[in-house]
């Protein structure tokens, strides 16, 4: 399904019944909802699953780099507003674990719970590659 929001039109998958409670998938660089592909089953009966191609990503449309924390955390309330969501739990990997961090400090009031997963709220320096002792 495709939903316009904040400017442009996002490619969203949406799995389980109307009614139930909202759980919101956000993937991060490089992926798309088919990420979350696995979840899907076990947890459509019981709640109402929002798998979100992030700006730029999957089906959704890219506009010109870069994109901010804020804009990205602004295309998930935007996603939500146009479908009627009020609250709903949030699951980020990576980027995607950064920008639901965002989400629930910009908008406690909407969140039921927060999942970041495999992300870091600053980046380390790589370590320098070992030296080559030049021989065989």
């Amino acid at each position: 399904m495709y939903i316009q929001a904040n400017g442009i039109k996002f490619h969203v998958a949406i799995d389980g019944p109307e009614g139930k409670p909202c759980v919101t998938f956000v993937t991060g660089i490089a992926n798309d909802h088919t990420l979350w592909n696995a979840s899907v089953a076990p947890l459509a009966r019981d709640y109402r699953l929002i798998r979100i191609d992030t700006r730029g990503h999957g089906l959704t449309e890219a506009t010109p780099a870069p994109y901010s924390l804020k804009q990205l955390a602004d295309d998930v309330i935007a996603v939500w507003d146009a479908m009627g969501v009020d609250r709903s739990t949030l699951v980020g990997l990576g980027l995607g674990g950064i920008v639901v961090s965002e989400v629930a400090l910009a908008h406690p009031h909407r969140i039921r719970g927060l999942v970041p997963v495999s992300c870091r709220a600053k980046m380390t320096p790589q370590p320098a590659p070992a030296a080559s002792s030049g021989g065989d």
